[in-house]
This record gives structure tokens, sequence and C-alpha cells, in this order.
């Protein structure tokens, strides 16, 4: 059962960050309870005069302190401090107790050097150094703090000073985005899959709870207290910003543990089905792990193992095509060429050089190489440079009037920042701007690229990112919306075409 606990308009004068104060926008910091009411406090001088930056609160002895640096904590006239440590350290987490709060720092000073994390005792005033290396913090809750390289997790008990490492495989490969510990369990959301993965440190055994992508949609963070998980979920309607407090009874789930092994099979098997539906609905090929070849023009191609990357970027590949008629590829079946495959890499090098696409129609195919740093604006490249490739190999025409949409005095082997939007909003001369970035000037199918690109994923109605104040711009999109339309009538309708 889902329940939406509490729900609290956010006033303009909040950004509603948590944990963050925008000291020169003039915000305010506030504190709200598990109901979302908000529990005054007095703020210190020095926090209002200085608190531009990252500010961490903790309850302690009654009171409420902040801090900016983690080491000095405030609440009005009160101070405490920690230690004199040098300044390249930072505040990562704190976790409360009823006695004590304890302080998790990290030194990153030494690019060389794997950072290195303290727990400071607010009790003690005193710190410790954990000794951990190649890890990388995640999230604390009730006990813990918890850590994550590569597919492990280490778990540090502040209480017993415990460590504990847990190989999870696949299922934590790419760090942790919201997380909390309660009654000996690990709880995270896996956004890819949009559910709630638990590991039991009793048993290291491994369930997930499933959330409706409805309710679920926007979570910051997630807290545990005697059995329930509080995750706040920011949601806006009317043009208004709300926090929603989701309360969720872990006690009322009856959670199906499986070992890490059989869990990360299942993933697998569910991957596959994601890969065989895409290649009957849209008559695309999609190569993972051992499938993926090594090299194609001259570019090598670093094979991607972990489960979560791969689903991150299916998810991506299934937004985009979603945009495109069923069986729509298929028209890429032409002469010598056989269809549209997607190779999902870790990396894309050439020389000392990486990339995160990489698009070819060599070797009678036409491929699409996505590698670990990419967004969608890549596949959308890539989809309109195949489109390119494919009236070429059909010998058609395609886009013959593309230079009469850019200024008359304007060669793509030359660039010019006057004509770049940026420089538009800067000046207030909106129709000055022709070129959506700098790489747009490069050449005309790289233009072509960026202009699909921001049709489908950079659209903001009513901002000024709003294409539609750039008249020049505009016209371009308006232009390649009908050239499409032109040489494939089937995408007429297309969502990937809409213009708003």
């Amino acid at each position: 059962e889902n329940n939406i606990a509490s729900k609290k308009e956010i006033p303009q004068k909040y950004s509603c960050e948590f944990g963050y104060i925008n000291g020169y926008l003039n915000c305010e910091p506030f504190v709200l309870d598990s109901n979302l009411k908000e529990i005054p406090f007095v703020e210190s001088e020095y926090l209002v005069e200085n608190a531009e930056g990252y500010l961490e609160y903790a309850m302690f002895d009654g009171k409420i302190f902040a801090t900016i640096d983690g080491l000095n904590w405030y609440n009005d006239k009160d101070k405490i401090v920690i230690k004199d440590l040098p300044w390249y350290t930072n505040l990562q987490s704190v976790i409360e107790k009823k006695d004590t709060v304890y302080i998790l720092i990290r030194d990153s000073h030494d690019i060389d050097k794997d950072d290195k994390y303290y727990v400071a005792d607010f009790k003690k005033n005193s710190f410790e150094d954990l000794e951990i290396d190649n890890y990388q913090f995640e999230f604390s809750g009730d006990d813990y703090f918890v850590f994550s390289s590569n597919s492990k997790i280490l778990i540090y008990n502040v209480i017993t000073k415990e460590k504990k490492i847990i190989d999870t495989l696949e299922i934590v490969s790419n760090g942790i985005y919201a997380g909390t510990a309660g009654d000996n369990h690990l709880y995270f959301i896996d956004y890819q899959l949009n559910r709630l993965v638990v590991i039991n440190l009793n048993n290291d055994k491994v369930s997930s709870i499933d959330l409706d992508k409805n309710i679920f949609s926007s979570i910051g963070g997630i807290s545990y207290k005697d059995g329930i998980l509080y995750f706040d979920n920011t949601k806006y309607e009317d043009s208004t910003e709300y926090i929603e407090l989701i309360s969720l009874d872990i006690n009322k789930i009856i959670l199906e543990e499986k070992t890490i092994y059989d869990f990360v099979k299942e993933d697998r098997k569910a991957m596959e089905e994601r890969i065989k539906k895409l290649n009957v609905d849209y008559d695309i090929d999609v190569k993972i792990k051992n499938e993926v070849i090594t090299t194609l023009d001259g570019y090598s191609i670093v094979t991607e193992t972990r489960n979560d990357f791969i689903n991150r970027k299916l998810s991506c590949i299934e937004d985009v095509l979603a945009k495109f008629p069923k069986h729509f590829f298929k028209t890429l079946n032409y002469g010598n060429q056989k269809g549209l495959t997607f190779y999902i890499g870790n990396d894309i090098k050439s020389g000392n050089n990486h990339f995160y696409t990489l698009t070819s129609s060599s070797n009678n195919t036409y491929s699409i190489v996505l590698a670990e740093s990419y967004d969608l604006d890549g596949i959308y490249n890539s989809i309109m440079s195949i489109l390119e490739y494919d009236q070429e190999n059909k010998k058609k025409e395609f886009f013959k009037d593309w230079n009469k949409y850019n200024p008359n005095d304007f060669s793509y082997s030359h660039r010019n920042y006057d004509y770049l939007m940026v420089e538009a909003l800067n000046k207030g001369i909106f129709e000055s701007a022709y070129f959506i970035n700098i790489e747009s000037e490069s050449d005309a199918s790289q233009d072509r690229q960026d202009i699909f690109a921001a049709m489908n994923n950079g659209i903001y109605i009513d901002t000024d990112y709003d294409y539609r104040k750039y008249p020049n711009i505009y016209k371009k999109m308006k232009y390649l919306r009908d050239e499409i339309i032109r040489a494939y009538p089937e995408l007429k309708d297309s969502k990937a075409l809409e213009l708003k």
C-alpha cells in the first residue's frame, strides 16, 4: 500500500533543494517534521551572513544545529567545534543518535590517491580514520554509513565500528542515488527498473518492491523510522511546487528474498526479454556484453558488463523508439544494408580521445554504439545521422535547401559566436540565433542532428530556452520536419516530429 502521508506547498522563496541554501538569492532555510510541519528555530547571524553554499542540519541535545563547513556547528550563539581539519575536507552525511551525532567527513585533496573518510563524534569532539580505499560514500541510515565500489557495498556501523562488505554483482555498479538503512536492512531505489531494492544484512539476501511510477515520480531521498520508509517526492501541479511525503509500511509487505546470484540471474532474463521486445516491435537489434563488436571504423569499443548500466541505456532506447511507428526502421533494410543495430558499450576510444556515441554505415549495417557517458540527445543525433545515411544509400535528395536557412555570410568552415542561441539570449536579440551550440556550426549534418535532438529533448515551453522564441532556429526545425516527412511519409504523425 502506498500512502501519501502528507503534502506541503513550497513557497516561492524556498528552492526546495534538501540540505541546500542560496544566501545570495535571499532564500531562507526551513526544517520540516514527519508531518511536513515547519519546526521553528533561531538562525545565527553567522549562518545568515555566510550560508551561500552547502548547509547541513542535525539535532543534538534538543537543539537544531546547522553547519556550512562540517566542522563548526551553530545554534544561535552556541557552537560546537569538531576538529580543526584542513580546508579540503568536506561533510558527507550525518547520523543522529540520542546521546551524540556522527559526522562523516571526506578528504579528497590528493587527486593521486583515493578519498579518505573520517567519522567525527559530537560527544567526544574527536574523529577517526575509517581506513577504506576505492569506495565512494552513497547514503546513511540507522547506525550505518554505506559506501560502494564497482559491484561491492561496504557498510560501516558507527556503534560497533565494524565494517561489512557485500558483493552485489551487477545490482549496484553505478552508485546509489537514494537510500537508507533500518532494522538491519539496506533500502535503495533502482531508478532504471522502478523498484526498491532491499538487502537483509543478517543473511545478505536480496528482495525488491516494484514502485508505481505515477506515485514515486521524483524521489529526492529516503528515511526509515519504526518499520516505515518515508520518501520525499517533489511534484508540480498548476505551476505550484509541492513536497509529498510518501510512507511505505515495510511490515505489511512480504519480501521474497533470494540469493544475490539468483536475483541477478532473474534481472538478466528480464533484460533479455526487453531486447527481444525491441526487436519484435521495431525491427532493430540490440547487442550487449560479449555480443558487442570491439572495433568499428577505426574506433575501439570497450564492453559494458554491468546490468544496471545496460538497463539504463535500454530505457533510453525504448523512450526514443516509442516516438516512431512500430516497424518503421524496417525501411532501413535496402539494397545491401541490413537494418539498424544498437551496441551498448562502456567506452568508445580513438587514441587518447573518448566519445559518447558512434554512428556508422559500415559492414552493410547501420550501427549506433552507446558508451557509458551519454544522454538522450546522443541517440536522437545518431538516428538523424542514420536517416541521412539511408537517403544517401537510396540516392535520394535530402535537405537541398538547408543552407538557405543560414545567414548569407555564414560558412560551416568558419564558426561565428554571434549566431549562437546563448549569444542571442545574452543580448536579448532572439532573431540573431541560427545555431543551438557551437558544435552545430561545424558542419550541416551536425547542425541537423542538434536540431532534431532539440525538437525531441530540449523544448522548454515558456522559458528562455523555448525554441519558438528563436525564429530562425524554429524555421530550421520546421524545414527539417517537412523534409523528413517528404522522405518518410509514414512519419507524418510521429511524436518524433512534433512541434509544439
